[in-house]
């Protein structure tokens, strides 16, 4: 959101007289996704700190809330008989609400969306909608940083088609040559950006044995420089980069299901680094009517003492 607000304080400048510089003012206009639970009172502070950000940037800013509160937490959506319903329900709300926010790809009503916790089944589902990827850039002891892109559209985690019964449970996933070509197009792009022009490591972290190295030849096809790599073997390098001096930046893509779990063990393993910590994540919506064009941002959780395992 900061870089949003920087971006557009640089916009601001514009040449109205080839003999005087002259400011024009610019805006900005976000939607707000409101969760149940603390969700209105997080969005009373997100408004309130942003319109401050943006009355030093010299930007006006103005705010679109959903209708109504999503459905917050499993907990919330367990009251229905049927969740997968509701959820379903739930996701095709946000798509809709998100479309009619942004309007078309020529001319966008709003620029960026703060969202607050929807309930994972219905986000989940969203997600596949709207094929996100999620991006967070992590800052390490060593001096080095991490750009983790979690791909939130397929994997194991999407489910295409399923069938509950009081018996079994069967879904299918899928994966797409065509959607990973756009994911390692946009996060290259980014990672050129964040890191500045220095080179970096590239690993695309997947279950991919599974799949006849299928999954591995698409990679070296779009991009030869990803190494691709195991989650277990990719969680020990992870670590063990952390440990290094001297490396270069890291750009990990990693499949929606290994991405879910890496989060935690890196925010654990960066403890020590807490106050200097400031993290948010973005995600950028690659599908139509989107197409990369939308971005939304979200806080995220940052353990500091004591650590998850001394909880009890």
């Amino acid at each position: 959101m900061q870089e949003e607000i920087d971006r557009r304080k640089l916009e601001s400048r514009t040449v109205m007289n080839p003999k005087k510089e002259q400011l024009v003012k610019k805006s900005i206009k976000v939607g707000i996704a409101i969760g149940g639970g603390t969700g209105l009172q997080l969005t009373k502070i997100f408004e309130d700190c942003l319109k401050k950000m943006a009355q030093k940037a010299d930007v006006d800013i103005t705010f679109e809330k959903s209708a109504a509160p999503y459905y917050s937490s499993y907990e919330d959506i367990k009251k229905f008989e049927n969740t997968k319903d509701q959820s379903i329900k739930e996701a095709e709300s946000l798509h809709d609400q998100y479309t009619k926010w942004f309007g078309s790809y020529d001319a966008p009503t709003i620029d960026t969306v703060f969202r607050t916790s929807v309930n994972a089944e219905a986000l989940y589902l969203f997600r596949q909608k709207v094929g996100a990827i999620k991006e967070i850039l992590i800052p390490t002891d060593n001096g080095n940083r991490i750009l983790l892109i979690r791909d939130q559209t397929e994997g194991f985690y999407s489910n295409t088609s399923y069938e509950i019964t009081d018996e079994e449970i069967t879904f299918s996933g899928k994966y797409s040559k065509k959607h990973l070509q756009k994911v390692i197009a946009l996060i290259s792009a980014r990672a050129r950006r964040v890191f500045e022009g220095s080179d970096y490591l590239k690993w695309y972290i997947a279950k991919h044995h599974l799949f006849g190295y299928t999954l591995e030849v698409w990679c070296k096809e779009i991009d030869r420089s990803f190494d691709l790599i195991q989650p277990d073997t990719g969680l020990t390098q992870t670590f063990e980069y952390l440990k290094r001096k001297n490396e270069k930046n890291l750009l990990i893509l990693a499949s929606n299901e290994v991405g879910d779990l890496m989060y935690e063990p890196f925010m654990e393993s960066l403890q020590s680094s807490a106050p200097k910590l400031d993290l948010y994540s973005r995600s950028d919506f690659l599908n139509p009517p989107f197409n990369g064009k939308l971005v939304e941002y979200q806080t995220c959780l940052l353990y500091t003492s004591p650590s998850p395992r001394d909880r009890g």
